[in-house]
């Protein structure tokens, strides 16, 4: 009888260390999207909009990283079908359109000429220094990174590219498992 009391007692036990420690990894791991853990990403979190304003909580599973500038003709020619995907896709992704230009007054040009950069999908930031695109090695423009909220690197497109090009859907599709 006292055998049975003992195993009773260590099986209250253990459901309750089982129990605390799954509570524990909800608290800790349920908010990945607060917790950045890349410092290429994180560093974007610490800089503001061009607008002034400080960079909100990731609202979608993926986030597009796409690095340009207003003088860059392959980034002109990409941004319209990259505003497309993004506006189509925007349960899923978040666009952060990190500008090389060397003024704001330029990218406030850009934005008049494509307006829907101002939608909430889209976060225009400007990297005057370019020392984010360092830390991603950008090496020329447009370069576009996408990432996964936990931050795994899944996707890097360098040049202008046809977001709206079947077989890139597809193989976003295929590599992030995605049914659009």
């Amino acid at each position: 009888m006292k055998d049975i009391l003992v195993i009773k007692k260590r099986i209250i036990i253990f459901s309750a260390s089982v129990f605390l420690l799954s509570g524990i990894s909800y608290f800790l791991f349920d908010n990945l999207r607060d917790k950045i853990v890349d410092p290429n990403i994180s560093q974007i979190f610490k800089m503001r909009d061009i607008y002034n304003n400080p960079i909100g909580k990731i609202e979608t599973d993926f986030v597009i990283i796409n690095f340009w500038a207003s003088w860059c003709p392959p980034c002109v020619e990409e941004t319209p079908s990259l505003i497309r995907f993004t506006q189509k896709y925007s349960k899923y992704f978040t666009l952060f359109a990190l500008s090389q230009d060397t003024a704001k007054n330029e990218i406030h040009s850009f934005v008049k000429i494509f307006p829907a950069l101002k939608s909430s999908y889209v976060t225009i930031v400007h990297d005057d220094s370019q020392s984010v695109a360092r830390s991603f090695k950008v090496k020329k423009l447009p370069e576009t990174f996408i990432y996964s909220v936990k931050q795994n690197k899944y996707f890097q497109l360098s040049g202008a590219t046809n977001w709206e090009q079947p077989e890139l859907v597809q193989a976003i599709e295929h590599h992030f498992n995605l049914r659009f």
